[in-house]
């Protein structure tokens, strides 16, 4: 492996959610050291056997650990797929310890609208380009609905 070349990911939530992105990126022919975090050991067992699946090269390192304390000081990506109840406190805690180039957010994102606004303020002043993961953004009755709402906001 060339060290120069590889990313450093960190796929917080091991469950479905987040055993179904460990697989996608056990597909690409990037090279990732890929940290795979959850407090459940049966999901880091779930989410090992699924990378095990479809992985069939060497290109990747993966870490299956039960603390964010094992992630290194700079993540290039990070796709927390926890449940939407302690996600403000994933995200803060992972914007303390580690430097953070872009997120990836599981939909519901948070319980409370109030959390919305601390969660953004945090990732605009580190720097953090986020996305939410949200399919169904391109089934047509959404965008039909989006559609729908903006021409209402401009009665």
């Amino acid at each position: 492996m060339n060290t120069e070349n590889i990313y450093n990911i960190a796929v917080i939530g091991a469950g479905q959610l987040g055993s179904r992105h460990l697989q996608g990126l056990a597909k690409s022919s990037k090279e990732f050291q890929i940290y795979v975090i959850d407090p459940n050991e049966n999901a880091l067992i779930l989410a090992k056997q699924r990378f095990e699946e479809v992985s069939k090269s060497t290109n990747s390192i993966v870490s299956y650990r039960q603390s964010m304390s094992d992630l290194p000081g700079t993540i290039d990506l990070a796709i927390i797929a926890t449940t939407a109840n302690v996600r403000r406190k994933i995200i803060e805690n992972l914007l303390d310890k580690c430097s953070i180039k872009y997120l990836i957010l599981e939909k519901v994102v948070f319980q409370k609208s109030e959390d919305f606004k601390p969660i953004q303020k945090r990732l605009l002043e580190k720097g953090v380009k986020a996305w939410v993961n949200c399919a169904r953004r391109s089934y047509s009755f959404y965008k039909n609905l989006t559609y729908f709402y903006f021409k209402i906001q401009n009665i």
